[in-house]
């Protein structure tokens, strides 16, 4: 009994203490200063972006390829919209006059996000759609290759010229401006330059295969003239084909050397690729220049090198 009237006398006494704070809170927060009101807006929206973005980075480092980074773009895209709302309302307040550096460059932080999410986004989905091109042209089926192709350059410029623009407005932040409301610059041009690499590695990606389509259409040509005993054509159609394969080769060597590991799987199956593909065509074009000059036994020689290779390609 002594026990519950003591717990009662001492809820009394803490309830009259929580009163007396309430009472307090009231009174201060009726008399805050102006500028408290901009400084939570600022708060509100720098956090707001900061969840956005390592939500992206976790997708990124979650994810076994860049095909396979996958997030709610709706919702972040949400987050972003709440940073926005608040800034507006920032920029509404009866001290925002005093705030005309920060609140500025809060809103170029909030786009370099929105740029970060974008080519994210675009950049998820080229990269399976990549995928899809290196399996068409595995199994000979050139025509889809080429359709996929042409729907995704498009996609993968964009998103390259996207990240690049949230980088320059990234650039043009002094990180000391937003310091104080919890920007994370470094964190955040970090995974810029992850996104920009994977947007290099896909442009190259697309050249590169665009390189090998064409390459296979010379030799085709090529193969078709070798019927009709066109040798001379023949040549010209497999110099063509071996230059288109070279040019590619230069495209996903670039590729290998602008990422830091992304799409690394992918680049060496199609440098393994285009590599044979060379080699493919400097012996069909040796065996062409043999055949003109009436040495048979090396055109068949040249020729079945080449298909070799041709047989090489098929299986990197």
């Amino acid at each position: 009994m002594r026990r519950r009237d003591l717990l009662v006398g001492t809820g009394g006494l803490a309830l009259s203490a929580l009163a007396g704070c309430l009472g307090s809170a009231r009174e201060t927060l009726a008399e805050r200063p102006p500028e408290n009101a901009v400084v939570d807006d600022l708060r509100t929206a720098i956090g707001e972006a900061n969840t956005v973005a390592l939500q992206l980075a976790t997708a990124r480092e979650d994810a076994a390829t860049p095909a396979d980074v996958s997030f709610d773009r709706e919702a972040l895209e949400s987050g972003l919209a709440t940073s926005r709302q608040a800034l507006d309302e920032a920029a509404q307040r009866e001290a925002a006059d005093d705030y005309e550096a920060e609140i500025p460059a809060a809103r170029s932080y909030v786009d370099v996000v929105a740029g970060l999410l974008t080519g994210s986004a675009s950049l998820a989905d080229a990269a399976g759609e990549l995928q899809r091109v290196e399996s068409s042209i595995a199994n000979g089926d050139y025509q889809a290759a080429g359709q996929t192709l042409n729907s995704i350059q498009p996609v993968v410029g964009d998103a390259r010229s996207t990240v690049t623009d949230a980088e320059s407005t990234a650039n043009a932040i002094d990180p000391a401006v937003l310091d104080p409301y919890g920007a994370k610059m470094g964190e955040l041009t970090d995974g810029l330059t992850t996104v920009q690499n994977i947007a290099v590695g896909a442009d190259e990606l697309t050249g590169g295969y665009d390189a090998i389509l064409t390459g296979r259409g010379h030799l085709e040509s090529g193969q078709v003239a070798v019927q009709q005993g066109n040798f001379a054509t023949a040549e010209s159609e497999f110099q063509a084909a071996k230059s288109a394969f070279q040019t590619a080769t230069g495209h996903f060597q670039t590729a290998r050397q602008e990422t830091d590991g992304e799409l690394q799987s992918q680049i060496d199956t199609a440098l393994c690729r285009s590599q044979a593909l060379t080699n493919a065509a400097a012996h069909f074009e040796a065996s062409a220049v043999a055949a003109q000059s009436g040495d048979l036994a090396t055109a068949r020689d040249e020729r079945n090198a080449g298909e070799a290779d041709i047989s090489a390609a098929g299986n990197c």
